[in-house]
This record gives structure tokens, sequence and C-alpha cells, in this order.
């Protein structure tokens, strides 16, 4: 597979990153787990298409296109939309918002498709429409900061605002962590003991269930899928 990928991070606190990729040539890739939401712009066969994506709790072997091109609008966690009433229909899932004429539907409105160009533009028009919002107690404890919640009440907070549980979405990130120093070439030992792991039994088995892939397999070249993560 041929496949070209940029990314950028914001300023702003409600967008966490831009990002856009191109592919010239088809083939399989592994979307791994994923703790954010996104809103991604698709273009390939002639269509248009953009979706809404939730947190992605497991990898998924997935086929790329040929000749396709991407956009895409990643909120960190924390940020939401709140136009997704019930966010749990949103983890492992998505929603195609439906095309218009000159553009796509959006919470009752056209909104025009973006380009590279103006994706900035585009994110801070989202913002401007209180079409994205913070929870600062889920920010909050990300932050490792003091809450007047209970433990119970943030866990709630947690799984109401982002679909997943505070524990969940560690092991996620320390998944991507690891996969991407495995890539980098860094040994299974090293990376399993800095990031907390004093089993590397233990350790095999998460990258496996949220990457898709085994620690030996990311260290290889040859046997590794591409990722959806840079």
């Amino acid at each position: 597979m041929v496949f070209e990928s940029s990314s950028r991070l914001t300023k702003s606190p409600y967008i966490g990153q831009l990002w856009h990729s191109r592919s010239s040539a088809g083939g399989a890739f592994m979307s791994v787990a994923q703790g954010h939401w996104e809103l991604v712009f698709s273009v390939h066969d002639g269509q248009r298409y953009v979706t809404l994506r939730g947190p992605e709790t497991k990898p998924t072997l997935a086929d790329c296109p040929p000749n396709g091109e991407w956009l895409g609008v990643r909120l960190p966690v924390g940020a939401y939309c709140p136009i997704v009433k019930q966010v749990a229909t949103l983890v492992d899932d998505q929603i195609v918002l439906p095309n218009a004429t000159n553009g796509f539907w959006l919470h009752g409105s056209v909104w025009e498709f973006p380009t590279l160009e103006n994706l900035d533009v585009f994110a801070d028009r989202l913002i401007r429409a209180d079409l994205i919002r913070l929870d600062p107690i889920v920010r909050e404890v990300l932050a490792q900061g003091d809450t007047p919640l209970t433990l119970r009440s943030v866990q709630r907070r947690f799984v109401n605002i982002t679909g997943l549980s505070p524990t969940a979405l560690r092991q996620i990130e320390r998944a991507q962590m690891a996969a991407r120093r495995l890539v980098l070439g860094h040994s299974i030992a090293d990376v399993a003991f800095d990031l907390g792991f004093y089993d590397q039994a233990h350790f095999t088995r998460l990258v496996s269930r949220l990457i898709g892939q085994t620690p030996a397999q990311l260290q290889s070249p040859t046997r590794r899928l591409p990722l959806s993560i840079s």
C-alpha cells in the first residue's frame, strides 16, 4: 500500500489534531484502538463522505481504497459533540452525515466541505457554533487534578462524556505509546519496563488486544501492517 499522511497539533483546547491522508495504491491497514472522537471527510471514487467517529475499543483490519483522500478533525479526550445524545451508540461505531447539494448536513444546517487549506477555519467554526464542547471534570482528571466528585461519579462522568472508563482510556494510551516505540525499533523488554509492565506476557496481551499485532510483529518491517497512528 502506498499511503501518505500528515498531521498537526493546534493551540485550541477543543481540537487535538488536524490530519490529512492520501493513498495512491490500496491495501490493508490496522485501525487500532483509539480514545478520541473525530470528524472525517473522505473522497474516493468521485464520492464524498462525512463521518463522525467515536472511540474504538478494539483494533480492526481495514481496507484502504486506492486514489483516496481524507481530512480529519480529531478531538482531544474530554471534548465531545453535544448533538450526540447517547455517547454509547458511538463507541466502536460512526455516524454518516447526509450530503447536501453544496456540502453536508450538520445539526440542521448545510456546511461546506473543508479543504486542506481551510481546515483550521472549519474547526474554528465548529467551536463557535457550539458543536464541540469540553468537559472540565474529564480534563481535570486527565491532568491528575482534584475534583469535588467521588470516584464513582468521576467514572460515570467519564463514560457519559467519552464512552470509555478512565482505566480503558489509560490502557489504550499505553498500548499506543508501546506501538510507536516498538515500530522505532526499541526492544520489547525495555518498552514493557518503561511503561510499567513487569509481566511481559501481560504486555504482549494488551498490545495485541488493542493494537492488533504482537510486539514482535510491530518490530518487524516485513511483518507489521501500517497502523492508523503515527
